[in-house]
């Protein structure tokens, strides 16, 4: 299923690549889906985890871009804090999330880690991926935005994905 088939009211957990899509302006869709958020036209959700995961990322791509490399590690991140404290987009960005875009951001208990485990062993998904669908099952959440196809094989989660960056 696509972005465009999420019905209105519906609840949406949203994945880190939708927001690194947007950070980087990759993807229409995931813009428009962040605007129906705001608009309170479908009820967006995500976790502490995911965010961490997004501003981890956004990191290495203001760095990259800044350095005008293709990636940089975090290793290379580590030995030169002074780049790190050059960046200021990922971090008005990661703001902006939490501060703007109308999600509701569950935190993300060491239980709920505990009991993701069987996601892991039933799926083999890694482990940031089986605690947003502990939380999307736990919760009755009504659907998942991504661009991650590891999430089709869970069973009972509906996928919704962006039309427009697939395989990237």
């Amino acid at each position: 299923m696509t972005f465009s088939d999420i019905p209105s009211g519906a609840s949406i957990y949203v994945d880190a690549n939708v927001f690194l899509y947007v950070f980087t302006r990759k993807s229409a869709d995931c813009t428009a889906l962040i605007e129906r958020c705001r608009r309170d036209e479908i009820f967006g959700l995500s976790a502490t985890h995911v965010l961490a995961e997004v501003c981890h990322r956004a990191m290495g791509m203001e760095s990259a871009a800044l350095l005008g490399q293709p990636r940089v590690s975090a290793e290379y991140l580590k030995r030169h804090p002074d780049v790190i404290r050059r960046l200021t987009k990922y971090s008005s960005f990661i703001a902006d999330v939490v501060q703007q875009w109308n999600l509701t951001i569950f935190t993300v208990s060491p239980d709920v880690v505990l009991r993701s485990q069987s996601i892991r062993d039933s799926y083999g998904l890694m482990t940031n991926d089986s605690i947003s669908v502990q939380i999307v099952s736990e919760y009755g959440i009504d659907g998942i935005a991504t661009d991650d196809p590891d999430f089709n094989s869970v069973t009972g989660i509906t996928v919704y994905a962006p039309t427009d960056v697939r395989g990237s």
